[in-house]
């Protein structure tokens, strides 16, 4: 009888929702314009992301629903995979992203508010950020004490997020593990996986 062995190498973890429970909420609301209210900033940003099923969208609607929040009607939606969304509201276009959203924007009011591992969604009307929202996710429970028996048995463990690298490595050492991709697009995830088997 032929036996067939396959050695385990490496193996590739998605954070949201795979090494985290996936199950986000609004932690925060920072004003950087006197213009607003964290109520006003709190309705556009769930206005917007109410346009989406991405789970730190579903964090803003959540706590805008319990918060009695009104979500308002959007115009022009535009969705930019891995960045952010943009729409109009009576006229004057907003923005809810991350920061290669606010980059691309050439807004330069950026601080770094992800030294918590906490996810970061930047508002934004179109003279510059309004605020920013900041979003948690629990790490799912006996997460550890998987990657520590993984890295224990030499099986090298990645993590790919589409966090920024501070919030990435907060993470990673959080739960052990040593390798990750931060920054990543949805397609960014694949590339790596079909560059690793070729």
């Amino acid at each position: 009888m032929l036996k067939i062995c396959v050695m385990l190498k490496q193996l590739f973890f998605d954070k949201t929702g795979t090494l985290t429970e996936g199950k986000l909420e609004l932690s925060e609301i920072k004003l950087l314009n006197d213009n607003y209210s964290k109520e006003k900033s709190c309705q556009i940003a769930a206005s917007l992301e109410n346009q989406s099923s991405h789970p730190i969208a579903n964090a803003i609607t959540n706590y805008a629903a319990d918060n009695n929040i009104e979500i308002t009607e959007i115009h022009n939606f535009k969705n930019i995979p891995g960045k952010g969304i943009i729409g109009s509201i009576n006229g004057i276009e907003y923005f809810a992203g991350n920061e290669s959203l606010i980059k691309e924007n050439n807004i330069d009011n950026i601080a770094n508010y992800s030294n918590e591992g906490k996810s970061v969604v930047f508002i934004g009307d179109e003279s510059g950020v309004i605020g920013i929202l900041t979003v948690v996710d629990k790490i799912r429970e006996n997460t550890s004490e998987v990657i520590q028996n993984l890295n224990s048995q030499g099986i090298q463990t990645i993590m790919l997020t589409g966090d920024n690298e501070i919030a990435a490595q907060k993470v990673a050492n959080e739960i052990g593990i040593k390798d990750f991709y931060s920054n990543l697009l949805p397609e960014d995830k694949l590339n790596i996986l079909d560059n690793i088997r070729k």
